[in-house]
């Protein structure tokens, strides 16, 4: 990785909103706002999740996925040492979610109320030595989705929302230095979710960001020399093209 590239990567992680509240102490998030966005990191343009989930790894956090499509999976597993795989494999298997680890399928029903349990269980235990854990719930609108009444929903979905409710309100998670993150498209999430957790909106970028972020693609270059993406047509600047993007 280039320098610059490196400087870019670890500045946007700093100042991204939802890193600095981690480094304030929050517990429980709801990240709402352009949460579906692409963000630079290093040389590479990534998944807003995928980039929370590195800055959570960057900051010595075992971070765990969860969505309904894709089931528990943990980030970065398989760069992990022997020796943590085995000191998280014991953590998870002693709360009962190392069977249901990296599955890459969606859980039965059964499955998702054993796993909300034991990841309340979890996230409420004291890390001490031990690295903390990060949970994130990616769409979490389709896991505690919003419902007219709790007679409406599922009762995997209640128990769900009950569970991230809970958390969100509990002291034990907030002296464990695990954290809880539910990624979800505003609105369209259970009202449980709106009560605890802190609630941060991801902003849309302004023009200097569109256009720095431009100007950097256009200036990256193969190992051979060449361009890496093709230059803007003469006579069309990135400035205007920053403009015309603005209304898309």
């Amino acid at each position: 990785m280039m320098l610059t590239e490196k400087i870019i990567s670890e500045n946007n992680i700093l100042n991204d909103p939802l890193m600095q509240a981690i480094d304030a102490g929050e517990s429980a998030i709801l990240l709402t706002g352009n949460i579906h966005d692409l963000v630079l990191i290093g040389n590479k343009l990534a998944y807003r999740p995928q980039f929370i989930a590195e800055g959570l790894a960057q900051r010595s956090f075992y971070v765990l996925r969860y969505a309904k499509s894709q089931g528990i999976r943990m980030h970065g597993y398989s760069n992990l040492s022997p020796e943590k795989k085995k000191g998280i494999d014991k953590r998870l298997n002693a709360v009962g979610l190392l069977q249901l680890l990296n599955r890459n399928e969606q859980l039965e029903q059964d499955e998702i109320r054993r796993f909300f349990r034991a990841i309340a269980r979890l996230l409420q235990t004291p890390c001490s030595d031990a690295q903390p854990i990060a949970l994130i719930l990616d769409y979490a609108e389709h896991i505690c989705p919003a419902v007219q009444s709790s007679a409406a929903a599922a009762d995997e979905q209640t128990i769900a929302a009950e569970t991230v409710h809970m958390l969100a309100l509990a002291p034990a998670l907030n002296k464990s230095g695990n954290k809880l993150i539910c990624i979800a498209r505003d609105g369209q999430q259970n009202i449980l979710l709106n009560e605890g957790l802190t609630r941060i909106s991801i902003p849309f970028p302004n023009e200097q960001q569109t256009y720095t972020c431009i100007e950097y693609l256009l200036s990256l270059e193969d190992v051979d020399g060449q361009n890496r993406y093709g230059e803007l047509e003469q006579g069309f600047s990135a400035e205007e093209f920053v403009r015309l993007t603005r209304g898309l």
